[in-house]
């Protein structure tokens, strides 16, 4: 076996050293190595902004922000023997952090964008397995890195298609980047002209946003062009189960994995899509499965009063919002009481009132049209509320499903009590201690 690197040098963006990666997915961007199956690959990546959102970035560069650069990717590599209809078996055997980290509310985007336009900043220092920051003091956040935007290159055949898709999307309302040749890598104007940006994942994965795919996962990926051609960055030390501000703990990270070929898998068994699978917990077990829980709800009607039918979008922005007012209840207001900041959890006890899965702007299918939010007993006894004995734990009736985040968020507390918030598909939930070492989780609530 042998082990194949991809440096970088990290004073310098992709744009000022384009050898090492791209911006765009295109077929025909050169890859940058060749491996053999069973090679181990390490790969140093660059954050999501490509640097601009460093410790001294100010306010005025998260309110308008360089989008063409989004997401900088280290690759791609070349897997020999790799064919469409083949599945590329992606082991992540670790995800190593850098020492910063960030959190970024940009104007426009996230899943309450309307209700928070300002641009809104955390940076963290990453050390010793957790995330703390002066912005949010008396919170920290335990890490689970992963790779945000992980994945391969489609064929031609598909990039044709999802282009066309895509435009019809736009054309009809939704929220789009096309294909653009400004800051983007290679700046080769034939591809960029035809390139496919980063921002949403598709059947080759990429900007998935998947908090389990750390150390210890296996991606499954069916293979749509010769050699697969697999890039990776975007990576997160900490995150929800999406995105809800748009960003989660965003970090720079160095990646080891290790590839194998299952030749026409994907053909055979009609693999589309990205499946992935572990063997082990991401987080202890104690960490995954809070018991008690204070709990908000949201339905699918509008504030004047309008019901929309099985609208799973609604009813989970109406519990985040209702989870977002329990907290200024508790003394935090602004950006800081919305979830949008990362918090890696595992918690399957977030309760839904309906039982189904969401949709949001990933590969969910989710039906459901209610939602909730929760904070557990001890929570509310640190707040002077009385806690509840008659909270039965509910999983909701789903697999572990695709993309989320939330913030990791507490009340203002001493540094020994970690309290923590955000929200999940349909669920937001604030959980109080587990003792020293690892609190309890919180969950993340679907960007859009």
């Amino acid at each position: 076996m042998a082990i194949h690197e991809i440096r970088i040098d990290q004073s310098k963006t992709l744009l000022e050293e384009p050898n090492t990666g791209h911006n765009r997915w295109h077929p025909d961007i050169p890859p940058v190595l060749r491996c053999e199956p069973g090679d181990e690959v390490v790969l140093e990546t660059r954050d999501a902004f490509d640097g601009q959102m460093g410790p001294d970035a100010t306010l005025q560069t998260v309110a308008a922000p360089n989008l063409d650069v989004v997401h900088p990717l280290t690759g791609p590599v070349f897997v020999e023997g790799a064919e469409p209809g083949d599945l590329l078996e992606v082991e992540i055997l670790d995800v190593e952090p850098d020492r910063y980290g960030y959190t970024v509310q940009v104007p426009g985007f996230g899943f309450l964008r309307d209700v928070f336009p300002d641009p809104f900043k955390v940076s963290w220092d990453i050390a010793d397995g957790w995330a703390t920051s002066p912005d949010l003091p008396g919170v920290r956040v335990p890490g689970s890195p992963f790779m945000g935007t992980i994945g391969l290159t489609p064929g031609h055949s598909l990039l044709a298609q999802t282009a066309r898709r895509e435009k019809a999307l736009l054309e009809a309302g939704g929220f789009v980047l096309v294909p653009s040749a400004a800051s983007a890598v290679p700046d080769d104007p034939r591809i960029a002209a035809e390139a496919l940006r980063t921002i949403p994942p598709r059947e080759q994965a990429g900007n998935v946003d998947i908090k389990q795919l750390g150390k210890g996962a296996r991606l499954l990926i069916p293979v749509d062009t010769p050699g697969a051609l697999f890039s990776a960055g975007d990576a997160h030390f900490a995150q929800g189960d999406c995105e809800t501000c748009g960003t989660a703990i965003e970090m720079r990270a160095t990646l080891r994995t290790r590839f194998a070929l299952h030749k026409a898998e994907a053909a055979r068994k009609g693999i589309r899509d990205l499946r992935f699978t572990r063997e082990d917990y991401y987080l202890p077990p104690e960490f995954a499965a809070p018991r008690r829980f204070y709990a908000t709800t949201g339905i699918s009607v509008t504030k004047d009063g309008e019901n929309r039918a099985e609208d799973a979008t609604l009813a989970a922005r109406n519990a985040l919002l209702n989870m977002i007012e329990h907290l200024t209840e508790r003394g935090w207001s602004g950006n800081r009481a919305t979830p949008s900041a990362a918090w890696p959890s595992t918690s399957r006890s977030a309760r839904s009132s309906t039982s189904q899965t969401c949709s949001c702007r990933h590969s969910c299918q989710k039906t459901s049209s209610s939602a909730s939010a929760s904070l557990t007993p001890r929570a509310r006894r640190a707040t002077g509320q009385q806690p509840s004995r008659s909270t039965p734990q509910r999983r909701p009736a789903h697999t572990v499903g695709p993309s989320g985040t939330g913030w990791s968020l507490g009340p203002p507390q001493p540094p020994s009590r970690h309290v923590s918030m955000s929200s999940r598909w349909f669920v937001a939930q604030i959980l109080a201690p587990a003792g020293p070492g690892w609190p309890q989780a919180a969950r993340g609530g679907c960007w859009r």
